[in-house]
């Protein structure tokens, strides 16, 4: 019986020694005792980590290296190769059924180039790309916000990140490109296309390694993914200053700039960003970038006061509200309002008064539900501007400073919050569509009055502009007077 016993442990011990242990793993997971997935040049759990990764040096020989993959391949049988962090899919990402597609990256209408700087290609740093983050660490960094907080972890936190996740550091130069065009108020036609091309292209590197890695989502990199996402936001802000024009050959050399049609693929961009990263947001908060993630005045508190506290009456004094686009805004806001929901009620059926099911109304009713949340939006946004202008203002309050109190009411998130359904109202070529790109217009009016950020100036007037010659084109007299208001944001 002893001998049989042996017999058979010696047995096990023989079936158990048959099967292959890859010793071809990562020195960091081997010291930590972990599995590695041999991904090179960095495995997934180094770059979850945002550590260096260094693997053993393979032994010469006639055949592949011994691993998942090559020995599975010997086999005949269909297999894949061996999935890191961008490829993993975590449970809960699957189950999020209602998560926006991933954002796309924005259209440029530039010629490409026939030449590409050197090291574009290998996506190995150039002299282009270091005048970039130099530019982004002394200028871009300091001048995203007017809280000190956030701009402090524009300063430190971010390019931490950026230094250790290749793409948010694409995206960080990126952004810094843009800044570095305005700072030298060096225009569209004026660019030397290599420049231009390199900006653009680390915009699309990055936004594909964003994407890649909503799909392994986790606490452990969520805090890369919610920098991306800033990152990605300010450069569609930023963007449309150049955008805005579009390059026409003349045929003689000479290129002739004309406005284009208002843009919509900005909003797509940063449509559902952060939304993204709701079920990490509890880790977000406790994290390094928590203080993006903190807008003391983001409530809903003007709902307890009467709105007489914010009619027009309310705010006599133009020298302490900062400019006199606010002071404009502050007089003119709630009457604003007041006429977009009438116009609105006006060509809404009776029965749509309550909230119902939209579906059953047909695709105008539809359309006009998705107007009506559009406009209460555009309510809360308003308000929210009113109400710290009421409460928080004094004799000295500079524009800035005002400003910095309206960041802090989160107004500049209202593209977040806007539906699919409302975007593709826009699509259509009717009344109910030109509704919609009234309302747009009415929206942009809020981040004409953030002059002070630097990725916002400019832009949104000129999309205003757009929405005004279209509308004036439909020959619809009352959409023409409800665009007087934003227009008359855009004059002062």
């Amino acid at each position: 019986m002893a001998s049989a016993d042996t017999s058979t442990i010696a047995t096990r011990k023989r079936m158990r020694a048959s099967h292959t242990k890859s010793r071809h793993g990562c020195f960091a997971c081997k010291n930590r005792k972990v599995k590695c997935d041999e991904v090179k040049p960095v495995c997934g759990s180094c770059s979850a980590r945002g550590m260096s990764c260094d693997f053993p040096v393979d032994p010469p020989g006639p055949g592949p290296p011994r691993g998942r993959a090559s020995a599975a391949r010997g086999t005949g049988k269909e297999t894949r190769e061996p999935r890191g962090p961008s490829q993993r899919i975590v449970g809960e990402r699957s189950a999020m059924s209602s998560a926006p597609a991933s954002p796309h990256p924005l259209q440029f209408a530039l010629r490409e180039p026939s030449v590409y700087p050197t090291g574009s290609d290998t996506g190995s740093l150039n002299m282009i790309d270091l005048q970039l983050l130099s530019h982004f660490m002394a200028h871009t960094s300091k001048n995203m916000s007017l809280n000190p907080p956030k701009q402090r972890a524009w300063e430190t936190v971010i390019p931490a990140l950026a230094a250790r996740v290749e793409y948010v550091m694409h995206l960080q130069l990126a952004l810094a490109g843009l800044d570095y065009f305005y700072t030298e108020h060096v225009s569209p036609a004026g660019m030397a296309d290599s420049h231009l091309q390199a900006v653009i292209r680390h915009h699309q590197r990055g936004l594909e390694g964003f994407r890649n890695e909503l799909g392994s989502l986790s606490n452990e990199n969520a805090h890369h993914v919610f920098a991306g996402a800033l990152l990605l936001v300010a450069f569609a802000f930023a963007s449309l200053r150049i955008r805005n024009l579009d390059e026409l050959d003349c045929g003689n050399g000479q290129r002739q700039l004309i406005v284009a049609r208002p843009r919509l693929d900005w909003i797509y961009l940063i449509r559902g960003l952060t939304s993204v990263l709701r079920h990490h947001w509890q880790e977000l908060r406790l994290g390094s970038l928590r203080v993006m993630t903190q807008f003391k005045y983001a409530t809903d508190d003007w709902q307890s006061y009467p709105q007489e506290m914010f009619h027009a009456n309310a705010f006599p004094d133009q020298r302490s509200l900062g400019t006199g686009r606010i002071s404009r805004f502050c007089r003119g806001a709630c009457d604003a309002i007041v006429r977009i929901r009438a116009y609105h009620a006006s060509i809404s059926a009776p029965d749509l008064a309550d909230r119902g099911t939209p579906a059953r109304y047909g695709s105008q009713g539809q359309a006009l539900c998705e107007q009506r949340d559009a406009i209460d939006i555009l309510e809360q946004m308003y308000m929210r501007i009113l109400f710290v202008a009421r409460h928080e203002r004094d004799d000295a309050q500079s524009g800035l400073a005002m400003q910095a109190d309206m960041e802090e009411a989160a107004v500049m998130g209202w593209p977040e919050t806007l539906s699919k359904g409302f975007l593709e109202t826009l699509d259509d070529n009717d009344p109910i569509a030109n509704f919609s790109w009234v309302v747009l217009a009415y929206l942009y009016g809020v981040f004409c009055l953030l002059d002070g950020y630097w990725f916002l100036r400019g832009a949104f007037g000129e999309e205003i502009m757009k929405i005004n010659n279209l509308i004036h084109v439909s020959g619809i007299v009352d959409l023409d007077t409800l665009m007087q208001w934003p227009v008359s944001l855009v004059a002062v």
